[in-house]
């Protein structure tokens, strides 16, 4: 298998593009398709998502062994304990992206690629965390910094991309 690095914008759309076609097939379509294609596909997944180990483990009471948490993304702690579901910062974004995909469409916001779309969304961003720290409520203005910078760093790595 090849060495690991990190795959382009448009390998990253075709291997989910292949994962979501292989995912559709029925066995005997997978029959069809030949060990050599099988095998490409199967390359192209490995370099894209390979297994990291970090050679560090963490052994549990149970003797279960898994890699560290060191140095990874946590998910986990975006959910603050003790706060109930709809109170949580994740669900009003994830509550705000649902009105956006109602009012214009599903993933509109990801059509944007230009300079002129990333003006606007930090625009939007800083209006919106300006509204928010002096405490107005007349939307959720916390939710909407979240977006704008969702949207602001999309754009960003598009565009960086296509240099």
């Amino acid at each position: 298998m090849g060495d690991f690095r990190t795959p382009s914008y448009a390998e990253e759309q075709l291997a989910e593009a292949e994962f979501q076609a292989a995912r559709e097939r029925t066995p005997e379509e997978d029959k069809a398709i030949g060990e050599r294609e099988l095998m490409e596909a199967l390359e192209r997944a490995y370099v894209l998502w390979p297994t990291k180990d970090s050679g560090v483990r963490d052994e549990y009471p149970s003797g279960m062994v898994r890699d560290t948490q060191r140095g990874k993304a946590r998910f986990d702690l975006l959910f603050a304990k003790g706060v109930p579901y709809e109170r949580q910062m994740m669900t009003r974004f994830a509550a705000l992206l649902a009105r956006g995909a109602e009012k214009y469409d599903e993933r509109n916001w990801e059509k944007a690629n230009s300079s002129y779309e990333l003006e606007r969304a930090e625009s939007s961003a800083m209006r919106h965390l300006i509204q928010w720290f002096c405490g107005e409520t007349d939307e959720d203005h916390a939710a909407a910094v979240f977006f704008n910078i969702l949207e602001a760093e999309t754009i960003r790595y598009k565009m960086s991309v296509a240099e």
